[in-house]
């Protein structure tokens, strides 16, 4: 038992678990459910999936050892795990293209868990889109959108730090979690002896002592393992040490105790390519990780303010794969391209050359490539997709349908490559044909043709361009 008592707080928002895998309870959430894309756009989507069996619709590689990498990796989670790590900004973490990308592949190959996610209150920013978040005491944040950041921050990209005695966090989901025992994993950084964390869900609790950390690092991480998970995760921290010391929370995961795949959504609202150079904690926390594949999701944000791409982008790219592949010289590593976007009225035709130059420096540096771009549907395809409910009306982010098709997207065409690669093991390289402009086997190509909503005319202005409307997680200027 620890010295001090625990802060107490109300549980009423967690229910115990029966024995079996249903909870009955009234007033606890709905049931687990992977939903699919059919379940979030509707039954109309079923004609867009003629682009799945395309060889169109691929992540490209040059050189067979990539192609075989990843097949090898994708089989290993038989028996272990295919670890990803998706680093991106505000289209990623809203969360529903994430979560599309989890489910597909965790349909396709078992799901060992739900990955990384952070109390995003704290930092006074949005949640991923299944759960929210709350706390108590007086934290400052810091996140790797900043140059630098604010404290040292690590792979979730946020940090929030507490000097309080005692103090807690919820994460609060909007279903109960997958069935099964959970190792739930709290990175941490503490600065004296004596802190504890209790860990209540479900009507459960668990309790651990936060070592001071070990063997050369500056952080470190605790591991809660439980046999069930209710909705509810409530963290109490508690400094049981008479000196003053800090308390730091870098993210949880949340993981299966079986084999799968494991998808850390890393996203950070208007994040750029720089952001992960900012992370002073990626090594060490990268190392706990252990991806398989790491996909860097950025691009929005490195053109749209200028419509142009930064001479010194490219160095950057490429300093970003060197420190990823430092820490992990077996994981592959994916790159992609941005969609096409407005920005203040004016079409961001920089798009395009991003693209061309995430292309080339995929194959100068053994990455994969995803060419979003294309697959989207190249040049003023964002106008499109607007009309048709898909983005919002600041033209840069998405819908809930949007973000749904895009996580769909993305995890068939690597699911597409897998395949193509089982087919023929000598296949040394998977390229398509650069498009600027809209292909057939395109997503705005199959909106106008299949109207699977009723399309809304553009707002437009006395120039003739349209005028777009900042929406949440906007760029701000």
């Amino acid at each position: 038992m620890l010295g001090l008592p625990f802060l107490h707080v109300s549980l009423a928002g967690c229910q115990t678990l029966a024995d079996s895998e249903t909870d009955n309870t009234p007033g606890s959430a709905p049931p687990f459910a992977r939903r699919t894309l059919e379940d979030i756009v509707g039954p109309n989507v079923s004609s867009l999936k003629e682009l799945y069996g395309r060889e169109i619709h691929v992540v490209e590689f040059t050189g067979n050892a990539l192609g075989r990498q990843l097949v090898q990796k994708w089989r290993a989670a038989d028996s272990g795990r295919f670890t990803i790590a998706h680093y991106g900004d505000s289209l990623l973490q809203q969360g529903g293209a994430a979560e599309m990308i989890r489910n597909k592949l965790q349909l396709a190959r078992g799901s060992a868990g739900r990955g990384m996610v952070f109390p995003f209150k704290i930092a006074k920013t949005y949640s991923h889109n299944d759960f929210t978040s709350a706390f108590s005491g007086t934290w400052s944040t810091a996140n790797s959108i900043q140059n630098p950041p604010r404290m040292p921050v690590g792979v979730s990209g946020f940090v929030a730090q507490t000097l309080d005695r005692q103090a807690w966090f919820t994460l609060t989901f909007e279903t109960r979690p997958e069935p099964g025992a959970k190792k739930v994993r709290l990175f941490y950084m503490v600065t004296a002896a004596g802190y504890h964390a209790r860990l209540s869900s479900g009507g459960r609790q668990w309790e651990q002592p936060l070592p001071l950390p070990q063997g050369g690092t500056t952080t470190s991480f605790v591991d809660f393992h439980v046999p069930r998970l209710g909705e509810e995760l409530h963290f109490e921290i508690r400094n049981t040490n008479p000196n003053d010391a800090v308390f730091e929370v870098h993210g949880v995961s949340i993981e299966n105790t079986r084999p799968g795949v494991l998808h850390h959504n890393l996203g950070v609202g208007g994040a750029a390519y720089q952001s992960l150079l900012e992370q002073t904690y990626f090594e060490e926390q990268s190392r706990w990780m252990a991806p398989d594949l790491v996909i860097l999701d950025w691009g929005t944000n490195d053109i749209v303010y200028r419509n142009a791409v930064s001479p010194n982008l490219e160095r950057t790219v490429v300093s970003t794969i060197r420190k990823v592949r430092a820490v992990h010289p077996n994981a592959l590593i994916m790159l992609t391209s941005a969609q096409d976007m407005y920005f203040r009225g004016r079409p961001i035709t920089a798009a395009w050359d991003f693209t061309q130059l995430m292309r080339r420096l995929a194959a100068e540096n053994n990455c994969l490539f995803y060419d979003w771009y294309r697959t989207a549907g190249g040049r003023e395809s964002m106008l499109v997709w607007y009309a048709y409910e898909m983005a919002g009306p600041d033209h840069i982010h998405l819908s809930t349908h949007g973000y749904a098709i895009k996580g769909d997207l993305t995890a068939q065409a690597l699911l597409n490559t897998i395949k193509a690669v089982e087919a023929n093991s000598r296949l040394d390289a998977l390229q398509v044909r650069p498009m600027r402009d809209e292909s057939p086997s395109s997503v705005s190509a199959w909106l106008k043709a299949a109207k699977p909503t009723r399309p809304r005319p553009p707002i437009v202005g006395a120039s003739g361009l349209p005028i777009v409307r900042r929406g949440p997680g906007s760029p701000k200027r």
